[in-house]
């Protein structure tokens, strides 16, 4: 019993002895309370995991500012019930309302309200003429774009350099156009006024994701020889996927030019000019060209396209016809690969010329032509280029697919554009594939100089309708 006695004796001073000590720790640093309502608790603290991160040491790296996705391509839409083309969804046509509009009157004011513009800054430029070039480095964003209207009465008579990003251009008189290097800027129901020899608006390195809608593109007579561009998207040598001139969308908009003459040069206007070089015949572009009207425009070329995976669809051209100096409007696929030409109507022009498409095929689908075409060219290997399996310069049809196209196709028949004449052997169109034809075996042609084309009857594509935009409609091109 007396060592049960002191066992317990023991037990009971210790426990007073541990609760003093917790007591002390807890108060240490503070004055002792007395306070005999007083509670104490002990808290738990749970201890690292040998997961957890250790504290960071030294400089901490910059976190960059968050940038913009790549925009998805919407679908395009059905027509609407009454028959016309529908706007897809990404196709913007005002800037929305909002913000204090700045009001500036000259060419000086202009420069110094675009010095300090930021994210929704509306600047409003009265009516009259702005001499001088523009350099351009401000940024908006996608919810509060940089805003400079001029109410359709304002006329920018330089160049603009345009680096910023978010900048919207909307109802000015350009005379000069503007060379494009930022993202995502806007060009909304402005004139263009196109002199000779110039690529009015250039997109080069840099230029991507911007949008150009409703505008009216028209050339003047020229002086000479010249060839003038009224867009041109250039993807230079050496140029990286990241940075190169890709993802713009050109829409609704009028390309037209000056009366054509029956001599001389004519205007020699080219609406939209797609250029890319070396690995660019690698990398996607997905430039869209949809729904525009190009109207008579005096010299080969409505459309030249040298790059991968752009995209010309529902878009009408209207010539004068295929003789020598006349409103021709050819879309030529130059070389490249995977670009697609959809539901466009052509009339009394010289239709779709396809020159290449050799790695992976382009598709031509559901266009109609009247008194127009579809040459898939036979060509010469350009003996100055690279081998035969280089990426350039090889100006034959092969590996293409014509489906269920309304109008005469000739494949192997025709080399009119650009096929090195003389420089090499003949290259044939080879393996291309025509599918569900509409007009019968009569509107298609198999040239002499053609190879291994297949010819089926039916086609499971769904094709959308290609629908004429009429010079009179007034959603095409700037309102008032």
């Amino acid at each position: 019993m007396d060592a049960l006695r002191k066992f317990k004796a023991r037990a009971i001073l210790w426990v007073f002895l541990m609760g003093g000590l917790l007591l002390a720790f807890q108060n240490c640093g503070q004055s002792l309370k007395t306070d005999e309502n007083q509670k104490f608790s002990i808290t738990s603290v749970t201890p690292p995991t040998e997961d957890d991160d250790d504290p960071p040491q030294g400089p901490q790296p910059i976190v960059p500012d968050p940038v913009d996705p790549e925009p998805v391509i919407p679908k395009p839409e059905e027509p609407t019930p009454d028959g016309q083309l529908a706007l897809s969804a990404d196709m913007v046509s005002h800037p929305a309302p909002g913000g204090t509009p700045i009001q500036v009157n000259n060419v000086a004011e202009l420069i110094t309200e675009l010095g300090r513009a930021h994210d929704g800054t509306r600047i409003v430029l009265k009516a009259g003429t702005y001499d001088g070039n523009l350099n351009i480095s401000a940024n908006g964003t996608a919810a509060n774009p940089i805003v400079i209207e001029g109410g359709g009465a304002a006329r920018i008579s330089g160049r603009i350099t345009l680096t910023g990003s978010h900048i919207w251009f909307h109802r000015l008189t350009l005379d000069k156009g503007a060379e494009i290097t930022g993202r995502y800027n806007i060009f909304t129901h402005n004139q263009f006024r196109v002199p000779d020899h110039s690529a009015f608006l250039l997109l080069k390195a840099g230029g991507q994701f911007n949008k150009i809608g409703f505008n009216r593109f028209h050339s003047a007579p020229v002086t000479s020889g010249s060839l003038t561009k009224m867009i041109a998207i250039h993807m230079q040598s050496r140029e990286t996927l990241t940075n190169m001139a890709r993802g713009n969308l050109v829409y609704r908009n009028v390309f037209t030019s000056d009366a054509f003459t029956t001599s001389g040069p004519g205007n020699r206007s080219i609406g939209i000019y797609i250029a890319g070089y070396d690995a660019h015949l690698l990398d996607p572009a997905v430039n869209r060209i949809e729904q525009n009207l190009f109207l008579n425009l005096d010299y080969q070329w409505a459309i030249q396209i040298k790059s991968v995976a752009n995209i010309v669809r529902q878009n009408t051209f209207l010539g004068k016809g295929v003789g020598s100096h006349q409103a021709r409007a050819l879309l030529q696929l130059a070389h490249g690969k995977e670009n697609l030409v959809e539901s466009n109507y052509f009339e009394d022009t010289m239709g779709v010329s396809v020159n290449e498409g050799n790695f992976e095929p382009n598709k031509i689908i559901g266009n109609k032509l009247v008194r127009s075409m579809i040459d898939a060219n036979y060509g010469f290997e350009s003996l100055a280029a690279k081998p035969k399996d280089s990426l350039t310069k090889l100006y034959a049809s092969i590996g293409n697919l014509f489906i269920k196209n309304d109008g005469l196709l000739r494949i192997g028949s025709a080399c009119d554009v650009f096929c090195e004449h003389g420089a090499g052997p003949i290259m044939k169109a080879d393996r291309n594939v025509v599918k569900a034809h509409q007009g019968g075996l009569e509107s298609l042609t198999l040239g002499t100089h053609q190879t291994n084309t297949i010819i089926e009857p039916t086609t499971s594509e769904i094709i959308l309708p290609a629908i004429k935009i009429l010079p009179t409609d007034t959603k095409f091109g700037p309102s008032n």
